[in-house]
């Protein structure tokens, strides 16, 4: 598209040359506008790119991040960091402690592919 408007804007420069017309005419108005919408364009496609190019790179420190974890393995809280979970939660009592090594136990389970397959 932007190509056929820069091959319009070289037969309207090439009018406007031959029958040495003024800028107020129409053919030069228009390849005044016609100018500006390549320019317009011609930005959008550049942030198009540029859009694109960010995507990719998302998606491949997203891709980094998952094959590093998953050579890093399962990280469980430490025992300092259970118990601050729980004093902050307000909840001290060894029923929390086991409640939340069960959900971390889950997550693990969930998240790292140890259970087996059901048959």
């Amino acid at each position: 598209m932007i190509e056929a408007m820069k091959q319009a804007v070289v037969y309207f420069e090439h009018m406007v040359r031959t029958l040495k017309l003024r800028d107020e005419s129409e053919p030069a108005q228009l390849l005044f506008k016609l100018r500006q919408a390549i320019e317009q364009a011609e930005r959008q496609e550049t942030n198009q790119v540029t859009l694109t190019q960010t995507n990719v790179g998302i998606v491949e420190r997203g891709m980094e991040a998952y094959e590093a974890a998953k050579e890093r393995g399962w990280v469980g809280l430490t025992d300092k960091e259970a118990m601050q979970i729980c004093e902050d939660c307000g909840c001290l009592s060894e029923d929390w402690l086991v409640l939340l090594d069960a959900i971390e136990a889950k997550l693990k389970e969930k998240n790292t592919c140890t259970t087996k397959p059901k048959e």
